[in-house]
C-alpha cells in the first residue's frame, strides 16, 4: 500500500515527511530540527509552555500520541528520524528501540555486539555478547572478529 507523504519545512533546509493524514494537525505549529548527540540524529521538534516552563514536542510522538510522562518511544523503522510517515515510526519499549540501533560509529569489528576484549587470554580476543531484559550474556571470544560476529 503506498500512503500519501508531504512535508514540513524546519528552517535550516531541513524539511520532515509525513503522512497526508496528520498535516493538517501538524502544520498549527512552528517545528523547528534538534539534534542528539547519543543518537546522532536530527528530529522535528515544536516548544510549547505548560506551567511557565518550556517544554519541547517531537513530532514523532505527538504523531503517535504519545504524552510526556509515558516512558515509550517512538521507533524509527528506517533510522531517518525526519520521516515521521505512519509507515515508519511505531510505539516501542526501550527495549524494542535498541534492537532496532545501528553500529556504533566506534565500532572496529564491523559487527553489532562484537567487541576488543584485551583482557581475553594473554594475546586479546573479540567477544561476542548481547544483553536482553537488561542482562549481558557473553557469547563467547575468539581471535578472529568474523568468526565470533557470525
Amino acid at each position: 500500500m503506498t500512503q500519501s507523504i508531504c512535508s514540513i519545512p524546519l528552517g535550516n533546509g531541513f524539511v520532515a515527511v509525513v503522512s497526508a493524514e496528520d498535516l493538517p494537525e501538524l502544520s498549527k505549529f512552528t517545528w523547528h530540527t534538534c539534534y542528539r548527540p547519543s543518537t546522532r540524529s536530527w528530529f522535528a521538534v515544536r516548544y510549547t509552555r505548560v506551567a511557565g516552563r518550556k517544554v519541547t514536542i517531537i513530532m514523532a510522538r505527538q504523531i503517535l500520541g504519545l504524552a510526556s510522562d509515558d516512558p515509550r518511544q517512538a521507533d524509527h523503522e528506517n533510522h531517518d528520524t525526519l520521516c515521521n510517515t505512519r509507515d515508519n515510526i511505531r510505539i516501542a519499549t526501550p527495549m524494542q528501540n535498541c534492537q532496532n540501533r545501528r553500529r556504533r560509529t566506534d565500532n572496529t569489528s564491523g559487527f553489532k555486539g562484537v567487541s576488543w576484549n584485551s583482557r581475553a587470554c594473554k594475546a586479546g580476543k573479540w567477544r561476542a555478547q548481547i544483553t536482553f531484559n537488561g542482562k549481558t550474556f557473553c557469547i563467547g571470544n575468539r581471535s578472529e572478529e568474523r568468526r565470533v560476529g557470525k
